[in-house]
């Protein structure tokens, strides 16, 4: 098994490094710049970097944002490997030194994921191919080489379920609570480097029930101190955003009032709700939202600006709603941003409270997103998430510059496109019939119930989303996919014995 197991991480190791180091070649050839021409550039990255190079520089985990929104706007956990690295390198060298940090982070995933496949899928050809299916084919490899969360949220979660399924099965009391805290410290990172991921730590009442039940103040006491141990990271990182802020700032504070520099402001926040509501996608909200924005805070508020902007939202929503309101409220959005302009230009925070013509503003787009609900309930609870859904599912997920546009066209390529379209498609839509299995609560709680709870979150709550998001939970729905496979593969097999049977 362990044999196996090291033989499929090889070849995903040798597989992640080939692409990897192929997609950057290609991407120097074709002229698109690079951070320190190591890692691939995203609208993001930069915002996990600059705190930690702050911290290096000055010793505060900061971006260079003006007001005290600039020291929580992203979480810590990421950041955190660039300043274990960048303590002793350079900049180039620690970018350099961390994407290959990510690269065996990634294959020694792989190497626990096998075990957890078998552990659950209860057949090895099957938990091989799952395993193959992740590691070797390109689906899950794809950011490795960039400076997002997402280089290292799968490897952290496969690490957490890992060691939490060896706690369920260790039979020693000492190595079971071994496994059961490494767990929740890989987790507690986990949380504080994405902390929607979060929501994967449900699992830990229902292992944690499993094993203590039969004494009452055990499961309570090991419920309480593995929770602790497993939130310990976000409870500090909120006390000190507190203590910064003299408020609770939330998880995803990205709308901080006292931004001056952009238009991430509450009012983007509230319009960002009300065009979720149809289904919007964030490339295109941004696409329109940006230019008004632009327009506004260089002192450009004219008609012609709502004009364009309303063009936007779609005519049968304007109609049913109102031109007028649209235009109040767009024209009461310019008056914001002509507020915020002067700020922006002083170099001063915004008001920590959020002035009275943001706050009239905000109240008529919640108004309009009330009367959107009323008037197109089924497009806002129905089809608008499954929308949302289809963005999350319905993709291959090969998202290197060489698979989007090198060798896009060639029959290999494409072939490899539908394979790993049709297994992320298929396997998010077994998701969620998953909870059906006949397998141990304690097993669907990680492999059923967290995963498709992060997904509800996703389609129905967030809604804004990209593609990238469905990879942290990828693993464990593919695991769950691979057990649809078994009982698929044993049923056939039965039927053809039956058959055979019936023929002697």
């Amino acid at each position: 098994m362990h044999k196996t197991a090291l033989i499929i991480a090889l070849l995903s190791l040798l597989s992640a490094f080939f692409f990897n180091e192929v997609n950057i070649s290609y991407l120097k050839k074709d002229g698109v710049p690079l951070r320190a021409n190591q890692t691939v550039i995203t609208a993001d990255d930069v915002s996990y970097l600059r705190p930690a190079q702050n911290y290096l520089e000055t010793g505060e985990l900061r971006n260079n944002m003006i007001g005290n929104g600039a020291y929580f706007l992203r979480p810590p956990g990421y950041s955190t490997f660039y300043i274990c690295l960048g303590s002793f390198l350079g900049h180039q060298q620690t970018l350099m030194t961390l994407k290959y940090v990510q690269l065996i982070l990634f294959g020694l995933s792989v190497y626990c994921l096998f075990f957890i496949a078998f552990g659950f899928i209860k057949a090895k050809n099957i938990s091989i191919l799952i395993t193959s299916i992740y590691g070797i084919s390109g689906i899950a490899f794809n950011f490795i080489f960039y400076t997002l969360t997402e280089a290292v949220t799968p490897a952290l979660v496969i690490f957490f379920v890992y060691f939490l399924i060896q706690a369920k099965s260790e039979k020693q009391q000492k190595k079971k609570l071994i496994n059961y805290y490494t767990s929740a410290l890989i987790f507690c990172f986990l949380f504080i480097t994405r902390p929607v991921l979060g929501i994967l730590g449900l699992a830990f009442p229902f292992f944690i029930f499993a094993d203590f039940w039969k004494v009452r103040q055990q499961f309570i006491l090991h419920l309480f101190l593995i929770g602790i141990v497993a939130s310990s990271g976000m409870i500090l990182w909120q006390v000190r955003n507190y203590n910064i802020s003299n408020t609770i700032v939330g998880l995803n504070p990205i709308y901080y009032p006292e931004n001056n520099q952009s238009s991430f402001r509450p009012t983007h926040e509230a319009l960002w709700d009300l065009c979720k509501g149809w289904g919007e996608i964030g490339a295109n909200f941004h696409s329109y939202v940006g230019p008004f924005w632009s327009s506004a805070i260089n002192g450009k508020t004219d008609k012609e600006e709502i004009e364009k902007i309303i063009q936007h939202i779609p005519l049968e929503v304007v109609q049913a709603l109102g031109r007028d309101k649209f235009e109040k409220m767009f024209k009461s959005y310019q008056q914001s941003i002509l507020y915020q302009k002067e700020f922006k230009e002083r170099k001063l925070a915004m008001p920590k409270e959020i002035p009275a013509i943001e706050q009239q503003t905000i109240h008529q787009i919640e108004a309009l997103t009330e009367e959107f609900k009323h008037e197109f309930w089924f497009q806002y609870y129905i089809s608008s998430p499954l929308k949302v859904f289809k963005e999350l599912a319905f993709h291959s997920n090969l998202s290197l510059y060489i698979f989007q546009k090198t060798f896009r066209g060639n029959f290999f390529m494409e072939a490899l496109r539908i394979f790993t379209f049709s297994i992320h498609v298929f396997a998010f839509i077994v998701l969620f019939i998953s909870p059906f299995y006949k397998k141990e609560w304690v097993l669907k709680s990680i492999f059923s119930f967290a995963p498709l709870l992060y997904v509800l979150f996703l389609i129905f709550v967030q809604r804004g989303i990209e593609e990238r998001y469905s990879l942290p939970i990828l693993p464990l729905v593919l695991v769950s996919f691979g057990y649809l496979l078994m009982l698929l593969n044993t049923f056939i097999k039965q039927k053809l014995k039956t058959q055979q049977n019936a023929i002697t």
